[in-house]
């Protein structure tokens, strides 16, 4: 499990509305951090979930093993917000729509073309956003 402060992570979140985020039309996400995996909520291990209702960003720091890790969760959970600028049902459109085919909750993290689409811009901006942060922490 990683041991790190809240602080660090708003670092994260702080850097993701500077370099992805400047086209906002509301609030940017509040932070949740817990010392759990997120399990009680899924069913499976979390690294993070964006709830685009009460419009917060959780991360599960149990789950993570380094920075990097964590700085593709908030890229990744980051994004969801985004995307729920331009639609905000249309994560659950498609989720339910997938759930009538069939698919496990676990199909759907990994299938959804949303949660493929974060992927994909966590994966394009982590390593930089991980050396920047290490960068401004010395």
């Amino acid at each position: 499990m990683l041991k790190t402060k809240r602080s660090k992570i708003l670092r994260i979140l702080e850097w993701c509305q500077k370099n992805l985020g400047q086209k906002v039309k509301t609030h940017y996400p509040k932070l949740h951090v817990y010392n759990s995996d997120g399990s009680s909520i899924s069913g499976f291990s979390l690294y993070g979930h964006y709830d685009n209702n009460r419009n917060i960003i959780t991360v599960f720091l149990k789950t993570h093993k380094n920075l990097l890790s964590l700085c593709d969760t908030v890229i990744h959970e980051f994004n969801h917000f985004l995307i729920d600028q331009e639609d905000r049902y249309a994560y659950t459109k498609i989720h339910l729509k997938m759930k009538r085919a069939g698919f496990s909750e676990f199909e759907i993290t990994k299938k959804h073309p949303h949660e493929k689409k974060c992927n994909k811009i966590a994966n394009k901006y982590a390593q930089l956003c991980y050396m920047q942060i290490k960068r401004n922490n010395k």
